[in-house]
């Protein structure tokens, strides 16, 4: 049992060591990940998204190493997701639920700051999980994790979410987005 999970760790350090994401592994940040990407890491990319059936083209969106780097690991966080899917195990899922909203809720900033360099023109004030990964839902193994931006701008809401759908990953894949602009102190007038 521990050789199989050997090889498999020796497998994603022999991918990161190929595909030159050594400074990732070791926990270093820098000026180096504004380079463009490796070659390695582009293909990797394309490999990951063709395994998943992604007609999305993600490698033609990447521009700097460091987000080639993101986009493996949230490509590789969506495979693992669907392998646990496709065992069927009610635990594992229950772990990858509480592993998603884990990871939602100490990255949200990030992820708000993610979202908001991709619509610069408004004002993102606050994202949340809603449907049923939001705290009152209840995810099913088919369920996507929905993400509600709200923001404050003159942009629509159907154009801040297409601007958004697909391009934020977190924890098991491509976030679902839907945006709602905010008007005065609270929610929209309904």
């Amino acid at each position: 049992m521990i050789q199989p999970l050997f090889n498999g760790m020796l497998a994603i350090l022999l991918a990161k060591f190929c595909l030159n994401d050594i400074p990732h592994a070791a926990g270093i940040t820098g000026s180096s990940y504004d380079r463009p990407p490796t070659i390695g890491q582009l293909r990797y990319i394309a490999g990951l998204r063709q395994r998943l059936k992604i007609t999305i083209t993600y490698e033609r969106q990447v521009v700097t190493f460091g987000e080639a780097g993101r986009m493996i690991r949230e490509l590789e966080a969506e495979e693992k997701h669907r392998k646990r899917l496709e065992g069927g195990n009610p635990r594992k899922f229950e772990q990858f639920v509480q592993d998603a909203v884990t990871d939602f809720n100490a990255n949200s900033d990030r992820y708000r700051q993610e979202f908001q360099v991709l619509v610069p023109e408004v004002n993102i004030t606050s994202i949340r999980l809603y449907g049923s990964y939001a705290p009152e839902g209840t995810p099913t193994e088919k369920s996507d994790i929905d993400v509600l931006v709200e923001y404050s701008g003159e942009l629509s809401e159907e154009l801040v979410a297409e601007r958004l759908a697909g391009r934020v990953f977190g924890y098991g894949g491509a976030f679902d987005v839907s945006a709602e602009k905010s008007i005065g102190r609270g929610w929209r007038n309904e």
